[in-house]
């Protein structure tokens, strides 16, 4: 079999895990959410709670979806993709204008946006784009590559969220 099913697979779980997390994060710190929509991105009060909604129910939607496969899947990536994609751009601007903003990205307080989040959603994208174009749906891996690459990807979600931890720590390291 070949490895472009593997790597198909692994963005899958990835995603899935990333959308999964996101959301039950928020749901978790919804009123926590819903003021950083205030605060950081400007949203009115009267409507953060319909934007917090909704945010949280795509994300639910698209994980449900990708976890399901097949075609579906290949939908509910595509519109991951797009999302990671608003996000990306949005972070970029609040970059860009030197803004400090909290992210309530999975539900962690006082989180504030950096250049590792552009990273971060950077690898998203990349999965979301490599799934879409290479997934193959017409052949199945054993139960325990499934396993194996859900493990891995649940790593790799570690890793993303953790990025600007890491970057800290190898920066210390080089003093």
């Amino acid at each position: 079999m070949s490895s472009i099913v593997y790597i198909s697979e692994l963005s899958r779980f990835f995603i899935f895990f990333t959308l999964l997390m996101a959301a039950l994060g928020k749901s978790n710190t919804f009123d926590q959410f819903k003021q950083n929509l205030v605060e950081s991105f400007k949203v009115a009060q009267r409507w953060s709670g319909t934007f917090a909604v909704i945010i949280i129910s795509v994300e639910w939607l698209l994980a449900i979806l990708i976890l399901l496969d097949g075609f579906l899947a290949n939908i509910a990536m595509f519109v991951a993709m797009l999302l990671f994609i608003i996000f990306t751009l949005i972070i970029a601007v609040v970059l860009v204008q030197d803004k400090i903003i909290s992210c309530n990205c999975f539900g962690q307080k006082d989180s504030k946006i950096t250049a590792f989040d552009l990273l971060r959603n950077a690898l998203l994208i990349t999965a979301c784009a490599y799934y879409s174009f290479y997934q193959q749906n017409d052949q199945s891996l054993d139960i325990t590559s499934y396993f194996l690459l859900a493990g891995l990807s649940l790593i790799l979600f570690q890793i993303t969220i953790n990025l600007r931890y890491i970057g800290f720590l190898l920066s210390y390291g080089n003093k």
